[in-house]
């Protein structure tokens, strides 16, 4: 994977230091911090670019199951997601179909994800190369104490990417595109 040089900009935060003479022997020193803000794009192989924000709409809008999602491509050959669930629905769904294994349960998030293609007001709406190919199930909800959602609600994209870039990695090795072993794992857990 190449080295995601946005990211690495969104770290940078620039401190400047104003300096008020008082008196000859009195300074104040007052520092302000400023941090950049960069625009949710996805970086195809090839260099083309894409705003997600539809298309995550769409799958939050369609996908029964889903909760939050992040979309990633930074340069590689397809996109990937980060997704939790709401698991409300998820524990209803589990009662009420009295589902045991954690695959079947995959296969029934994996329809409420892409649940979006059924739908006429979105299925070809979105250029297929950006429909992620592979996603990850997370075991917890972005919030403001694990510092993935922001005062206004909105998530923090760049913070997400960097507390799970291991597992958006993996999901662009053979074995994280065709293993579900991790999101097998979290449903495992729902089923308890």
């Amino acid at each position: 994977m190449k080295r995601n040089y946005g990211l690495d900009l969104a770290r940078i935060v620039l401190s400047i230091c104003v300096i008020t003479l008082h008196s000859l022997n009195h300074f104040e020193f007052q520092t302000f911090h400023f941090s950049a803000f960069f625009p949710v794009i996805l970086i195809s192989a090839d260099g083309e670019k894409y705003s997600p924000e539809g298309l995550e709409e769409a799958i939050l809008n369609c996908g029964h199951f889903i909760n939050q999602v992040v979309f990633y491509n930074d340069h590689c050959k397809y996109t990937t997601a980060l997704v939790t669930l709401n698991t409300k629905r998820v524990k209803d769904y589990i009662n009420q179909n009295k589902v045991t294994e954690p695959q079947k349960l995959l296969e029934t998030i994996k329809d409420s994800f892409f649940a979006f293609t059924k739908d006429s007001e979105y299925k070809s709406k979105f250029p297929r190369q950006w429909i992620p190919s592979v996603f990850r199930i997370l075991p917890e909800a972005f919030s403001e104490q694990n510092h993935m959602v922001n005062s206004t609600m909105k998530i923090v994209r760049f913070k997400v990417i960097q507390t799970y870039s291991e597992e958006l990695k993996s999901m662009y090795t053979h074995e994280g595109k065709t293993d579900c072993k991790e999101n097998i794992e979290v449903l495992a857990n729902l089923l308890k």
